[in-house]
């Protein structure tokens, strides 16, 4: 039991009414709370002493009277006691959190070793993509990537293609060579430039007739650095093609005319490759034919363009230059 005579109203829990608002009936208190220092100190203009009974001389029946919005409008005027709240609210939202951030670091931490796994897979799975250089024989004739050169033959030496394919002029090649020629000089000429078949495929006997024609009117030295020895030509592997252009046929000038530049700048993409660059002699063992381009494939003549390699001899590592 408590006394009429106290005029105090407290707000639930957390602290007291001034006792303008209205007197209390003597009313049985079923319990009271008790709060330490902290809150005698917080109402610095309080009438509680420390550590003393807040939880006064508040009923159910006098809260149900006021009314909700009453009561909060009351709370709304007694701003101390609205900050409290409101930092009560923020510390318990902080500690919350914290507790939150630190249960799911596991997982963060779980995550970034997983991302950490990926990005060690993809690097280990990265060489895959490099290019592979094994693809096709360096030494079989019928395999466009055929290294044919004064140190390297054709085996046999009297080989022959079994899949020649006419490209116009009299000429022949492999059938996928003779198609990506037929391609790039279709392609030349949607452009404007005319190119010309002039010496594709040449069989063992027309070599011989062939060195033998040069040896006899420049001498053996002069015929060596132009033109191949039965067996060792590019053109006898049928992966090979002179070009003309502009009136030039088999000639240095093939490279000045406008088809003649078109087509060193576009082979590539094609699968051809300018076989004997003008300062490269050294490596190829021909002196510079700017109309003598070799099929190799778009896969290998796109990375030797990528990587501005202009010989077989280096791309592959074999061994070039001259007779031994």
């Amino acid at each position: 039991m408590v006394s009429i005579y106290k005029k105090y109203f407290a707000v639930a829990i957390l602290g007291r009414w001034h006792a303008q608002h209205a007197s209390l009936h003597a009313v049985h208190i079923e319990r009271c709370y008790v709060v330490c220092d902290v809150f005698g100190s917080f109402f610095a203009h309080g009438r509680f002493d420390n550590c003393s009974v807040i939880w006064r001389l508040v009923q159910i029946q006098y809260l149900q009277y006021l009314g909700v919005k009453r009561f909060i409008l009351e709370l709304v005027k007694h701003k101390k006691i609205l900050i409290f709240i409101v930092m009560l609210v923020l510390v318990a939202a902080i500690f919350g959190f914290i507790a939150k951030r630190h249960a799911s670091a596991p997982t963060s931490s779980s995550d970034n070793s997983s991302d950490a796994s990926s990005r060690s897979n993809n690097s280990k799975a990265a060489p895959k993509t490099h290019f592979d250089k094994r693809q096709y024989s360096l030494s079989d004739p019928s395999s466009p990537w055929v290294v044919v050169n004064k140190k390297h033959p054709l085996v046999p030496k009297t080989y022959a293609p079994s899949d020649l394919t006419a490209v116009g002029g009299g000429q022949y090649m492999h059938a996928e060579a003779a198609r990506a020629l037929t391609q790039m000089i279709a392609d030349a000429k949607a452009a404007g430039y005319i190119l010309t078949p002039a010496s594709g495929y040449r069989s063992y006997e027309t070599q011989v007739s062939v060195y033998n024609n040069e040896v006899k009117i420049y001498g053996k030295a002069v015929a060596d650095s132009e033109s191949a020895r039965p067996g060792y030509s590019e053109h006898q592997s049928g992966w090979a093609m002179d070009l003309s252009s502009g009136g030039c046929n088999i000639s240095d000038c093939f490279g000045n005319t406008p088809g003649g530049k078109w087509v060193t700048a576009n082979a590539y993409k094609y699968g051809f490759l300018l076989r004997y660059p003008a300062d490269k002699v050294a490596i190829t063992g021909y002196r510079h034919e700017t109309w003598h381009f070799r099929y190799i494939g778009t896969k290998l003549s796109i990375e030797l363009h990528r990587l501005s390699v202009r010989t077989l001899e280096e791309f592959f590592d074999v061994s070039g230059g001259n007779y031994n």
